[in-house]
C-alpha cells in the first residue's frame, strides 16, 4: 500500500516557535532522565546502606545478648543518645545527557537570536 506525502506550510515564526518547543521539552525529558539516573544511584546506596545497618544491628544484639549473660543485673537503666552528623554526598551525572544538555541550550540561543 503507497502512502501519499503531505506537504503544510508554515510560517517562520511558527516554525521556530515549533523548534524551540520541541528542543525545550527535549531539555525537560533530558533533566527528569538525569533525576532519575541520581535516583537510581541513590536508591542502590540507601539499599545497601540498610543491609550494612541491619548486618550491624544483629551483630550488636548478639554481642548484648552474650553480654548481658556474664554482667549482673542492675538497678537502673540509663539510655544514651549520640547523634551522627549527616555526610553530603556528592551524585555523578552521566555526561552524555550533560552533553546533550548543553547542545540543546545551544541551540535554543541560536534560535532565539
Amino acid at each position: 500500500m503507497k502512502k501519499d506525502v503531505i506537504h503544510v506550510k508554515l510560517e517562520f515564526e511558527d516554525a521556530l516557535n515549533s523548534k524551540k518547543n520541541l528542543l525545550q521539552t527535549e531539555m525537560s525529558l533530558l533533566n527528569i532522565l538525569k533525576t532519575i539516573g541520581a535516583y537510581r544511584i541513590l536508591r542502590k546506596k540507601e539499599l545497601s546502606a540498610r543491609l550494612k545497618l541491619r548486618g550491624k544491628f544483629r551483630e550488636t544484639a548478639s554481642d548484648l545478648r552474650k553480654l548481658q549473660k556474664y554482667l549482673p543485673e542492675a538497678n537502673k537503666k540509663e539510655e544514651v543518645l549520640e547523634k551522627i552528623p549527616a555526610k553530603k554526598q556528592k551524585i555523578k551525572y552521566d555526561r552524555k545527557l550533560e552533553d546533550e544538555l548543553k547542545d540543546i541550550q545551544m541551540k535554543l540561543r541560536q534560535l532565539e537570536k
